[in-house]
């Protein structure tokens, strides 16, 4: 067995077996890091190659998918009476009101009618998400998200 330094976190160490000296995250980074935030939306060889970016952003991606997934908490929890709590735009930041029954809005109606509708003729919300997402972690920049989005419109 080999000792190696995990990638994500150089504080600590983890063993290699024999065969398996490629791997260069430990067992716990691998899963809570690529698997569950960043697999959905890039290969483990473009993860690997842009390491040093991807842990800047970091704290960036998992801060706005909290914000979003704690917001929805409170919509679903709420009573469908109530009045809409205000969310912001995962593209603009823009605030904009969003009923209990409409937890899956995370796009305010100008950047939807923008971006989504011309993603959505051949992509899941689940990956125009993912795809925004990963377009807000390298910049906050709304027009260069926009038109990133509307290239792979084009591009499907």
């Amino acid at each position: 067995m080999t000792t190696k330094k995990c990638l994500w976190d150089e504080s600590h160490v983890f063993e290699v077996n024999e065969g398996e000296e490629f791997k260069s995250l430990c067992t716990k980074c691998y899963f809570n890091i690529f698997t569950d935030t960043y697999k959905k939306v890039m290969t483990w060889d473009d993860f690997e190659k842009d390491i040093e970016n991807i842990k800047k952003t970091h704290k960036h991606v998992v801060a706005i998918d909290t914000y979003y997934k704690n917001n929805i908490m409170k919509l679903a929890t709420s009573n469908p009476e109530e009045e809409a709590i205000e969310m912001s735009c995962l593209i603009c930041d823009t605030k904009y009101p969003v009923k209990p029954k409409e937890t899956w809005r995370y796009l305010c109606p100008v950047c939807y009618k923008k971006c989504y509708l011309q993603l959505k003729q051949n992509r899941s919300g689940e990956e125009i998400r993912n795809i925004i997402l990963n377009l807000k972690s390298k910049t906050d920049d709304t027009n260069t998200i926009i038109e990133k989005l509307i290239e792979i419109a084009k591009e499907d």
